[in-house]
């Protein structure tokens, strides 16, 4: 029977009501999907994390609990639990497909019946413990609930019959006269008994453990012993577990009633956790970037002491570790961790956990659902694995893994006595006898537990709580040892999941499976062995068509690429673009029928079908998140575009350049996150025409209507071109009359039209800037790679480290973004935080050219980020005919090409970056220039175009670096700009 998943509710758990936990409690223990083939059910232990996952609770399992039991409360008033439930029943019918009302009565029964919580230890009497759990003096007419039992077996039982997905219930044989004729069937469901799991707590305590998931060979060990002091219900559920080991999944053995009260007695009784709500939570995080595994310790609240110092991460993260734990110096408490060095009793508990694994030689990390590799502290249970390893254990564990049939890449840390470990997975892992080899059989990471088996969702469009339903970027289902996962889609259907071809434990949905029947909560359940071995809760929202792309929070944190300096402040005016108002004059407009925006049909414009998904893709990452790091973008654009990542490195940077993204590094952090900008129109002169650029992440529904109001509106298109296929070609298009362009931009719901500043605005001698920076070189960053000039690129090891003396350090660490040293025989001379500039600065003071020249404008340059500053690359982009991008050229190797609108243009922006390359051959005359700008600035009223002859006059007589031509002046400006010229035109007579 379909049941509607409450997940959105969750949060609001203590306001359920009774209706609620009982659809949740049915659809945990009974709901699987129609016709499935599933073991009945012959035990029904109900612990505080079956409620907690029943509800798909973000709280703890003690405050699902305290929630369901006041939810009983509430509703039974004044009246008994069983008068209560007897009620229920005369308006339930047996023959319907809804579940018993009084199925939360039931279960609540058998998890009284041997529960050790705190409250209930005083007594085993069953009825003591049911009145002392709903606050009462009695509960009496207890056998009301035995007919209420049957009803429910015959009714599961009917359900399944049916193929209504429901589990048949099996009750236990009970005597018909005597105490268990009205308790029975909660007693006997709920085995082991509250004895039973007293003894197996006594027993844990006694050897010793430690409070984590459980060891699986020390439990039999530990149990097997001492079997003579269990029940004989108890004996019979440890030998059906001893049987199993040896054909069940593991996924399967979890679940057996054996294991349940193992794993529950082990946490929540031997280990009593921190019940304090305002205590510490700390992780230890592994990045594997640029073939380097760099580790932070965070945390979920701010720490200070006198050790510790807490950074804010980027607003960016998904994850609640918010906190990036440093000592007062800024340098990464995980030095601290691998230390012996004494340290306060604060950051004493902080580092534990850490410190434990590093005694123990292996650190193994599980990549959690936020896109981070977390310290694993037992077995992990699925997935993809990373690890640390000492070198005392790498022979042990490289031939324990191997004669598991797994090959591993390892590599040399840059940490000292450890290796680095890659291509492990859980699975894998798992199938390893470490017995074998005891240098191994002490570390905790690699002890045989049997994790919770856990539905985890990779990938997708997180918007929210839920994920967007586009087709082509569904999330993945990732579940260990199931043999089979289920989704259950809008009408009540189950729809099967896909195995992912070349994984092991990866579903996807099918391509069958419309997105319209995602909208919405739905329940997937994953089967083993006929066994319902786990279920979560997911949402979709419909695609949302948007250009709203998420921005930086606090930008002034940020800071990007410049030309005047390395880097700005990202709060500054980057985009070296300056608004333009809108024209008041209604003569400009042609009040004709045909000047009207009309949406009609017609044919978008082609795009390559990897262009068109993975631009789809971005825009509605963009507007569900707050950016994304540019690990993550990598990986995207390089399974989007078939790529390997030593490709996408140049077409992410062609992305930027023509103004699709914006690239920030965290002034505060060791991060470079990427934001899309926001679809507006810029305008520049070309040919006596303006021409309009759509710059920014245009999705596919803004293209279409782009080409459709531009061609009606009389716009002339202008061909697209990109120097590389994986970079869109931008829109374009040109008109004689600036008010058009606005209106188009109006009509397209963009900003105001924004003008291309000339280039001498902002273009600035390399070498000035590398002579005008005086910050100190002194510090403590370590040098992570170092220039290879025959390479041209950042090499660990360079065959060619200095040319003409100049050497390059790329220095990194985690308080800050990555610095770039330039060095002359091995001295310090300059630093700066961009590594376009730190090239185009080695190059310059080694007297090495960056590009050469070719025709028709172009200029290519080849190795590692020799780029334009960026700036300068947009302007490019903009103005030119052609994007620029990575290209091949005719010897088969790769370059980066730029085409400017022609030679002169190329030449003045050459000129400005090495003025000793080239030199204009105009004549400059700054009182002149300083006149035009006097007279704009003393202008008022309407603005306007400047007449094409006058401009085209003032251009012939300013030099282009020392004065910029205006496309719009005040009307009354003019007048005076026109005696300006003649005066200077009779001078030179």
């Amino acid at each position: 029977m379909p049941v509607e998943s409450r997940q959105s509710e969750s949060d609001a758990l203590p306001t359920w009501t009774l209706d609620d936990w009982n659809r949740a409690l049915y659809r945990h223990f009974f709901a699987v999907a129609p016709k499935e083939i599933v073991a009945p059910l012959t035990r029904l232990y109900v612990t505080s994390e079956d409620l907690r996952a029943a509800a798909f609770a973000s709280l703890t399992p003690e405050e699902s609990r305290t929630a369901f039991i006041e939810s009983v409360k509430r509703a039974l008033g004044p009246r008994s639990l069983a008068l209560d439930a007897s009620l229920r029943r005369k308006q339930w019918n047996p023959g319907g497909p809804i579940p018993p009302p009084f199925l939360s009565h039931l279960l609540l029964t058998c998890m009284v019946a041997n529960d050790l919580s705190e409250e209930l230890k005083w007594t085993g009497n069953f009825r003591d413990r049911l009145s002392c759990t709903l606050g009462t003096h009695s509960q009496p007419l207890l056998k009301r609930l035995r007919p209420l039992w049957e009803d429910l077996a015959r009714w599961s039982v009917r359900q399944n019959l049916e193929g209504a997905g429901c589990r048949p219930l099996r009750l236990p044989k009970v005597p018909d006269s005597g105490y268990h004729c009205i308790i029975g069937y909660s007693i006997r469901l709920a085995i082991p008994s509250r004895r039973d799991k007293e003894t197996l707590a006594t027993l844990l305590r006694q050897h010793h453990f430690d409070g984590g998931e459980p060891d699986l060979n020390s439990v039999l060990h530990v149990v097997g012993a001492s079997i003579s002091k269990f029940s004989a219900e108890f004996e019979d559920i440890f030998r059906e577990f001893a049987s199993g080991l040896k054909s069940l999944p593991s996924s399967v053995l979890f679940h057996t009633t054996f294991w349940a009260a193992v794993r529950e007695v082990a946490l929540l009784v031997v280990h009593q956790p921190d019940r304090d709500p305002t205590s510490v939570k700390t992780r230890l995080e592994l990045e594997d970037d640029d073939g380097q595994f760099w580790l932070t310790l965070t945390a979920d609240t701010e720490i200070q002491s006198a050790e510790i110092r807490s950074l804010v991460l980027p607003s960016m993260r998904r994850s609640p570790f918010r906190f990036l734990l440093t000592d007062t110096d800024g340098k990464s408490l995980v030095e601290q961790a691998f230390s012996s060095a004494k340290s306060d009793a604060k950051l004493d508990r902080v580092l534990t956990g850490t410190r434990v694994a590093v005694a123990d030689g292996v650190l193994l990390f599980e990549e959690s659902e936020d896109y981070v590799h977390v310290l694993s502290r037992s077995f992990p249970s699925s997935g993809r694995l990373c690890a640390l390893v000492a070198d005392r254990l790498k022979s042990s564990l490289n031939r324990a893994v191997e004669a598991g049939g797994l090959r591993p890449q390892v590599s040399r840390s840059s940490r000292p006595g450890w290796s680095e470990w890659r291509g492990l997975t859980a699975e894998g892992l798992r199938r390893v006898d470490f017995t074998s080899f005891p240098a191994l059989c002490g570390i905790r990471s690699l002890r045989r537990t049997l994790p919770p088996p856990e539905i985890r969702i990779r990938g997708g469009i997180q918007f929210g709580t839920g994920f967007v339903a586009l087709a082509n970027a569904l999330p993945h289902v990732e579940i260990a040892g199931a043999e089979s996962v289920c989704i259950e889609v809008t009408g009540g259907d189950w729809v099967p999941l896909e195995a992912l071809e070349g994984t092991e434990d990866c579903w996807r949905f099918g391509t069958t499976l419309s997105t319209g029947r995602l909208l919405g909560t739905h329940r997937i359940v994953a089967f083993s062995a006929s066994v319902p071995i786990a279920e979560r809760g997911i949402s979709f929202i419909e695609n949302a068509f948007t250009t709203d792309y998420k921005r930086p929070q606090d930008p002034s944190r940020w800071l990007i690429e410049s030309t005047r300096i390395d880097t700005i402040p990202f709060t500054e005016d980057a985009t070296q673009v300056t608004v333009a108002p809108e024209l008041p004059n209604p003569e400009l407009w042609q009040k004709d029928a045909e000047d009207r925006f009309f949406l009609t049909p017609g044919s978008p414009v082609k795009r390559a079908a990897p262009l068109v998904e993975l631009t789809t893709l971005l825009c509605t990452r963009f507007a569900a998140q707050r950016g994304i790091s540019e690990g993550e973008l990598l990986q995207i654009m390089k399974s989007a575009l078939g790529a390997n990542v030593s490709e996408v490195w140049p077409i992410l940077r062609g992305w930027v350049e023509s103004g699709m993204l914006d690239v920030l590094a965290d002034a505060r952090w060791r991060a470079r996150i990427y934001f899309a900008r926001t679809p507006s129109l810029v305008v520049h002169r070309r040919d006596a025409r303006y021409e309009a650029v759509l710059t920014g992440l245009v999705p596919p529904f803004l293209l279409e209507r782009f080409d459709k109001l531009s061609a009606i509106a009389g716009a002339t298109p202008v061909e697209r071109r990109s120097a590389s296929e994986a970079v869109p070609p931008l829109p374009r298009c040109r008109s004689l009359r600036l008010g058009l362009l606005m209106r188009l931009a109006r009509e397209l719901n963009l900003p105001p039209l924004t003008e291309v500043r000339p280039i001498r605005d902002f273009v600035a001698s390399v070498r000035s800037l590398t002579e005008g920076h005086t910050s100190s070189l002194q510090d403590s960053w370590p040098v992570y790679r170092h220039w290879d000039w025959e390479k041209r690129a950042f090499k660990e090891s360079p065959s060619q480290s200095a040319h003409s003396g100049i050497s390059i350090r790329w220095c990194r660490r985690d308080d800050g973004p990555d610095r770039y040293k330039l060095c002359r025989h091995d001295s310090p001379i300059w630093w700066t935080r961009s590594r376009t500039w730190a090239i185009l600065a080695a190059f310059t003071l080694a007297g090495v050219p960056v590009f050469s020249r070719l025709p028709a404008g172009v200029i290519e340059s080849r190795g590692d980020s020799l780029y334009l500053p960026l700036p300068v690359a947009r302007f490019v982009s903009w103005t030119g005919p052609v994007n620029p991008g990575p290209v091949k050229t005719d010897d088969g190797r790769r370059a980066y090409r730029y085409t400017f609108a022609d030679d002169r243009l190329r030449e003045s922006v050459l000129s400005g970056l090495w003025p000793a390359a080239a030199a204009s051959g105009k004549k400059s005359s700054p009182g002149i220039a300083r006149r035009f700008a006097a007279a704009i600035r003393a202008g008022f009223g309407p603005l306007v175009p400047l007449p094409v002859a006058l401009r085209r006059s003032m251009f012939e007589l300013e030099d282009p670096r020392s004065f910029r031509t205006p496309v719009l002046v005040p009307a009354t400006a003019l007048p005076e700009l026109y005696a300006i010229l003649r005066a200077t035109t009779q001078e030179e007579a």
